[in-house]
């Protein structure tokens, strides 16, 4: 009997977080890079709506939910995998990022997964059971 693994494709990633111009219905709007390519809210937010406002760092609240998750998405490409260890994730990484502020922080997953190997892949074996709908 074989054992499917689940594969990450590397463990070091680039992290951006950058504040948009102010609207008229915000004074700033927290845009998020991964390795140069910008990561938008919607996708995780059909997973869980954590932050209707988008993403946010530097704190352990519902912004900083909403930008582990959309990470992980981007990260794992596994919808069951990133809502797994998201929180994890928002705790070991976001929170530590300046609130409020631009950042640009390299992180490295690899002690993160070893920490959190047993839940990621029990989440990518079971979702090898259900159709996972997750696209970037």
């Amino acid at each position: 009997m074989s054992t499917t693994v689940f594969e990450v494709k590397k463990m070091t990633y680039l992290i951006a977080g950058v504040m948009a111009e102010a609207t008229s219905t915000r004074s700033a709007l927290e845009r998020l890079f991964v390795d140069g390519q910008e990561i938008r809210p919607e996708a995780s937010q059909k997973i869980r709506n954590h932050s209707p406002g988008g993403f946010s760092w530097g704190y352990a609240g519902s912004g900083p939910a909403q930008t582990a998750l959309a990470i992980c998405l981007h990260i794992f490409q596994n919808s069951a995998v990133a809502e797994a260890i998201y929180q994890e994730f928002k705790f070991a990484f976001v929170t530590r990022w300046p609130i409020a502020q631009p950042f640009n922080e390299e992180i490295d997953i690899t002690n993160f997964l070893l920490d959190h190997w047993e839940a990621v892949s029990s989440a990518y074996q079971h979702s090898q059971n259900v159709t996972d709908t997750y696209e970037t």
